[in-house]
This record gives structure tokens, sequence and C-alpha cells, in this order.
């Protein structure tokens, strides 16, 4: 028995972090309270930053005088930047206390970023009781950022017994924030490689989490907290390497003074993304476009390395010959032309990138760019150039159309009418490619169903490969569901069950049709104004294939439509793709829409990652039986969707 697929996967808060109606006010108002002492306690301490925070070296006062700031400019600096950043996260904790202030997780990670800020901007304010609630505060912060990584994002400890951890973490970082803060004592490796060593336990279980626990939607989340961990600690590492432990800036000084600082500026910025992502995971935003930015970030990033490499070589190289030939730094000529050949490399670095990344990394059919390139209308150079020509023993009449496969003409045999599909320029005159073609026309020609369009003959004339068909008179469904938005439910249950019956007797065969969708099937009007469904294009979409084994690009199908398994290099392809595409198609059908929307790689990552959304979000009037069909059809794994599309057609009721 399979079990239903979940109705709501991306916009229900899961029971586990989401707080009961009866403490939400006492919770509320605990949080706002931490909330204003935070900035309490900041405000109160800008004037002993002001007063302590702008010891510089002499050049740099004079400096300072030269320009005309004053002489605490870097005070007043130091203190601004740490309002600013009190203010962002602030802005950010009052984002998620708005929109979630019913689920504690969110509240968790407001506070969380509010403490955290509260620990980098340095408060000196110590005076009577308030010293302990600024080492309360501190302790609180870096508790919450260990316990994170065991409760993120589902707001269950893992492991379980992770929870006891949490006041003995606390009360041991208030202990050494006490004796700091009190004594003026110092923190050892030992006491810092604790809380580093629980954090990297945490983030080890998060891999754990991610394969083994998390739902879809919760490994989603996990991809945004890992695409700000990605952004912020390269970024924050290199500061912290290069300006502070090897100092390759030199020591602060006049010279050198604005550059640290627009650094460390850019640093404070960089840790910004990382709460950023979080805040977004947390509220779920564009839960499946994440892949996409990864996807993205991993080309670039792989480009980045491949055109650092010539860059530098042609830049060094190349100003060494230019001094040694003209004397004196040649620094401008050598960017110059370190451009200009990055430039050059740019297009095939980008499609190197792209292969290594989509095929190898994903470990897709295809890379993004022939998905693109496919999924493009046919550029016909002189469409209609065929009209009035013979091709074999048919006349060419006007043109009907285009498809992903070529022109369809209207011709004629004598007294019988055809379509005639002719092949892309060029297609006909491969000897392998129209080898292949013949074979599955042939295997095609044995097809004979009534509603499967008849293959009357193909072949080859002076370089051009034909397929000459069964002409229908009509409109096929993509053009009628534009006309209508969607179809009535007696309606559809026909159309579905004519092409069910279809697919079930092409699958019997062995055929795989691979490229089911609603413009590859065409509706006639029959004598009493009833609609009969035929399926167009059985075997085409196998001669495609054919064509992209020559071509290499592996792309077979439109998008929209194309099951999991046709997207991955690793699975292999049968009957079942066509029953999820299938479910695509009734789904488009009852409610007006395709269940996934957006650019191909979008869609794309949608197809393998994103749980089917349930029609009846879109359309209350769909009935739960036929909800329930339509997503168990489009379940990304084929051992759970039904064996026939027939099957699935009664299931829908």
């Amino acid at each position: 028995m399979t079990t239903p697929p979940s109705t709501s996967p991306t916009t229900s808060p899961t029971t586990l972090t989401h707080l009961p109606s009866g403490t939400l006010r006492l919770i509320r108002a605990a949080w706002l309270l931490v909330f204003v002492g935070i900035w309490g306690l900041v405000v109160a301490g800008i004037p002993d930053n002001l007063a302590t925070g702008g010891q510089v070296a002499d050049d740099i006062l004079a400096m300072f005088q030269r320009l005309g700031l004053p002489d605490n400019f870097h005070a007043y600096y130091k203190v601004g930047l740490d309002i600013f950043s009190l203010v962002v996260f602030s802005s950010i904790s009052l984002l998620l206390f708005v929109r979630r202030s019913d689920d504690w997780l969110a509240l968790f990670v407001g506070m969380m970023m509010m403490l955290t800020a509260f620990i980098y901007a340095n408060s000196t304010y110590a005076e009577g009781i308030w010293v302990w609630v600024a080492v309360a505060f501190i302790a609180a912060g870096e508790t919450m950022q260990v316990t994170f990584f065991y409760v993120f994002p589902s707001g269950r400890f893992i492991p379980s017994w992770a929870r006891w951890l949490v006041l003995p973490m606390f009360i041991f970082r208030y202990i050494i924030w006490a004796n700091i803060y009190i004594n003026g004592a110092g923190q050892g490796a030992v006491e810092v490689g604790i809380v580093v060593l629980c954090m990297a336990i945490g983030f080890a279980l998060q891999i754990y989490r991610f394969r083994r626990e998390s739902t879809p939607a919760q490994r989603q989340q996990v991809k945004w907290l890992l695409v700000g961990l990605m952004i912020t600690v390269p970024v924050v590492a290199t500061y912290i390497f290069t300006v502070i432990i090897f100092q390759v800036f030199g020591p602060r000084s006049a010279d050198n003074y604005f550059i640290l600082e627009g650094l460390r500026i850019a640093e404070q910025i960089a840790l910004f993304i990382f709460p950023t992502t979080i805040v977004l995971s947390i509220l779920r935003y564009r839960l499946w476009d994440i892949d996409v930015t990864i996807n993205r970030s991993l080309v670039l990033g792989l480009m980045t390395v491949m055109l650092a490499v010539p860059f530098a070589a042609v830049f060094f190289g190349l100003r060494a010959v230019l001094e040694s030939l003209l004397g004196g730094q040649q620094d401008t000529m050598a960017v110059a032309a370190s451009g200009l050949a990055v430039g050059m490399l740019y297009n095939p670095a980008h499609r190197q990138a792209r292969e290594l990344i989509d095929r190898r990394f994903y470990r897709l059919r295809f890379n993004l760019l022939e998905l693109r390139a496919s999924q493009k209308p046919l550029d016909l150079k002189n469409p209609g150039m065929f009209s009035g020509r013979t091709l074999g023993k048919y006349s060419v009449q006007e043109l009907l159309g285009k498809g992903g496969m070529g022109e369809v003409y209207r011709g004629a045999d004598g007294d019988r009418v055809a379509a005639l599909k002719i092949l892309p320029g060029g297609a006909g005159g491969n000897r392998e490619f129209y080898a292949r073609f013949s074979r599955e026309a042939k295997l095609t020609l044995s097809l004979t169903h009534p509603h499967i369009v008849r293959m009357f003959d193909y072949g080859e004339d002076q370089g051009t490969a034909y397929m000459a068909m069964e002409y229908i008179e009509g409109q096929h469904l993509g053009a009628y569901l534009r006309q209508r938005g969607t179809l009535p439910a007696p309606v559809a249950a026909v159309v579905l069950g004519q092409v069910a019956q279809a697919l079930d007797y092409a699958h019997a065969a062995g055929f795989i049709h691979r490229d089911i969708k609603p413009g590859n099937v065409m509706l006639r009007q029959q004598a009493g104004g009833a609609l009969d469904a035929v399926l167009m294009d059985f075997g085409v979409a196998k001669v495609k294939e054919s064509q992209t084994m020559l071509t290499g690009t592996g792309v077979v199908g439109t998008i929209d439509y194309m099951a999991p398994e046709q997207i991955k290099e690793a699975t292999t392809v049968d009957h079942r793709a066509d029953i999820y595409a299938l479910g695509v198609v009734a789904y488009e059908l009852v409610t007006g829409q395709r269940p996934f929307s957006g650019n191909v790689a979008q869609v794309m990552f949608m197809h393998l990652q994103q749980p089917p959304p349930d029609p009846r979000e879109v359309n209350e009037a769909v009935p739960a039986t036929a909800a329930y069909a339509i997503l168990r059809a489009m379940a990304k794994d084929p051992a759970h969707r039904f064996e026939t599309a027939s099957a699935f057609v009664a299931a829908m009721g």
C-alpha cells in the first residue's frame, strides 16, 4: 500500500516548532523584553566605548587631522559599525518575530541573532547588576549558537540526548564570561576549543539529519544554511588570515588604515549573509529555487578558478617581459592583456564548468545549456520552404505548424491526405542518424490503435527525411486548454482515459513515448460532438533520442512534463516516466496550470526535489480521490507510481 504524499509540504509549519496558543503571549513578551534589554545595554555602553575606543597610532591621528576628521574618529567609526550591525540583526530578528512569532524555532533563531550582535558590539556597560545581565546575554548567545546546529531545521534534538548539554553549556560560558568581566581574565584555547568542537559536532550531525531524517522541504532549508556558510566562511576566513594572522597589508598605519577598515566592513557584510539565509530558510522562502542558486554558484566558482590561472599567468608573464623591454612598471598593459585573455576564454570556460558541474557533480543526463537550447522552438531559416515540392510519393502542401522535430505540412498521396513531418535540414544526410530513424519509424508502423496516430510511411528524398502520418482535423489539447483554462471533469476523464489506453497498448508493445504533453494530444470532434483524443508522435520521441545520442545533448522530452529519471543520468527510464508525465497533464487539466513553473533550471530542480503540490490548493473542486491519484502518479520514485496508465485514470474516480 503506497503512503499518500503530503498535501502541503512547503507551507505548513511543523508541529514540532509550533507554539501552543496558551503560552504565546508570555513567550512573546519575554522575547521583546530581552530585545529591548540588548538595545539598552548597547546604547548605555556607547559613552564608554567612545571614551576608550579611539586609541590609534600617532601617524593615523595626524592623518585624521590632515583630512579634517576628529581625533576620536576611530572610536566613532567602531561604535557606528557596532550599531549598524545591531540594526541589521535587529531587522532580521523582528522580521522573524512578525512573520513567525508562533514558531519557537523562529523566535529562537531571531534571539540568537540579537545575542550574537550583542556579543560583537563589545558593550562595556558593566555596572552593578547589569554586569550579570551582560554576562547572561553573552553566555546565552553562545549556547544558542551551539544548540542551533542540533535542532535546525525540524526543532527536534538530534541526537535526543543533546538537550542535556544546553544547561551545562550555558553555565560553563557564564562562568568564563563572568571571570572576564570581573577579573579581566582572557579566554584560553581550551575554553574556545570546547565551543568550536560542539559546533563542529552539531554541523556533522546536520549532514546525518539531511541524509537520514529530513523531509524534502527540510533538506531545502538546510541547503539555504549551506549557501550562507559557502559565502560567509570563505570571506571571513580570508579576512582573518590576510589581515589579522599574516598581516598581508602590514600593521595598521596611516598608509593602510582605510584599506584595512574597508576590508573590515566587507567582512561585516559577509557576516550578514549567513543569518539572512537562515531567515530565508525559516520562512521557507523560495525553497525550491535554492538548488538553482547552488548550481549557479558552483559554476561561477569553478569558472573563477579556471580563469584565475590564465589571468595570473598572462599578467605576471607579460609584466615581466614588458618591464624588461620597456623598463618601469607596466601593470596597466599587463592587466589589459590579462583581461582580454580572460574575455576570450570566458565562453569556453563557462561551457566546460557547466558540463563538469551538471554532468559530473549533479549526475544529470544533460547540462543546463543543452536543456535551455532543447526547449526553445526550432529556429527555421525558411519556414514553409517545402510547400509545392514533392517528397517521395507525397506532394507537399501548406505548412501546418512546427514542433521539436521539424515542420509539419499537409500532404497528399493521390486522394489520401497525410500530415508530413519533415525533420530539420541535414538530419537526413547523416547516415547513422537516418539508419536509426528508419529502424524506429519501421517499428512505429506496427502501432495500430484508435487513439494513436497512424504512421503511413517514412523516407528520405534528396537529403530530407520525412514521416507521413494520419492527418487529424482538430486542435491539440494545449491549444484547447489555452482557450478554456480547464476541462470539465467528464471531458477530462474521457481524454485521460483514451490517452491511457493508448499508452498501455504501446507500453505492452515495448514503446515508451518520453514526451507526453498536451501539445502531443490531438482532439478531434466525433459525429455526436464528443471529443476523441489521439496521441501523437509515438516513435518521434525515440527518433529524437537517437539524434541526441549522436549530438551528445541527452535531452529528450519537454522539461515541464519530464519525469525525474529522465533527468538523472544514473537511472533507467521505463514506461512509468510516461505515467509521471500523464500525471502532470492531469494536474494541468483539472487546475488550468502546471504544477511547477519558472525557468527551465527551476522547473528541472522542482521535478527532482519538490513534492508535487496538491491540485486542491489551486482548485478546491478537485475530488480528494483524483488529487491523491495525481500525486501518486507524480511520485519521484517510479516504484511508488501506478503500474499502468489506465490504473491511474481509474483511481481518479
